[in-house]
């Protein structure tokens, strides 16, 4: 029933092609940052994912919402940390930075129009 109420409210994100992009999207962000010592910033992106994963637009909506992404103390105010051998600082900022955009982008056009 609660599926049903998804899909007739416009609450679903099922018929988005962008839903799949926007999961593998979030899941690469959370490994990177769980692999470069953002823990806090891996657990703002689970929040989004769970609710992507859920198919629950409003849920997925308000977590994205929720993460601060302008100025100091935002989601970009960050320098992950090296953690191997074949990295280096610029690599792994590079490599943030990059799948931050992607990530905002995609969950951005999905989210914020929709809700």
């Amino acid at each position: 029933m609660r599926r049903l109420w998804h899909i007739l409210s416009g609450n679903s994100l099922r018929s988005e092609r962008s839903l799949a992009s926007a999961i593998r999207s979030t899941k690469a962000l959370v490994k990177f940052c769980e692999d470069h010592d953002g823990v806090e910033k891996a657990r703002q992106l689970r929040g989004v994912l769970a609710s992507l994963e859920a198919d629950d637009r409003l849920a997925a909506a308000r977590a994205f919402k929720a993460i601060p992404f302008g100025g100091m103390g935002s989601f970009a105010d960050w320098i992950p940390a090296v953690r191997f051998e074949n990295e280096t600082a610029e690599y792994v900022e590079e490599v943030f930075v990059a799948l931050t955009v992607q990530w905002y982008e995609l969950a951005s056009s999905l989210l914020i129009s929709s809700s």
